[in-house]
């Protein structure tokens, strides 16, 4: 017999409400990144991981949704769970501050010393 072959939905639906489930795969149809049976394994041991660690997976579809991701990972959950949202603003300022030193340090003047020859 040969190997039994469930719907993207149906395997996130052994972690999540089948609810959730189903809309978080139509969702990723609509934004023409259909959910592959591979990627619903992989979501589907991610959401396994969310529940067993105390979270909610159907909350997780949720909040993929919610925040425009095609996944989930299990530290995106517990970091907006806990209130822990890296927000893109503080993520560009450390980027810029990085982007300042670097053009600083490019277009300083340079004097040769004697000992550097």
């Amino acid at each position: 017999m040969g190997r039994v072959i469930e719907t993207p939905a149906e395997i996130l639906s052994h972690a999540a409400d089948s609810d959730a489930a189903s809309s978080f795969v139509a969702w990723r149809k609509k934004l023409r990144k259909p959910l592959t049976e591979r990627a619903a394994l992989s979501i589907a041991k991610t959401l396994a991981a969310i529940n067993a660690a105390g979270g909610d997976a159907t909350e997780a579809l949720d909040l993929a949704q919610e925040h425009g991701w095609q996944t989930i990972k299990p530290d995106w959950y517990w970091n907006i769970k806990n209130g822990n949202r890296n927000n893109q603003a503080s993520r560009n300022s450390a980027a810029n501050a990085g982007d300042k030193q670097i053009t600083f340090a490019a277009t300083a003047i340079r004097t040769p010393r004697q000992d550097c020859f």
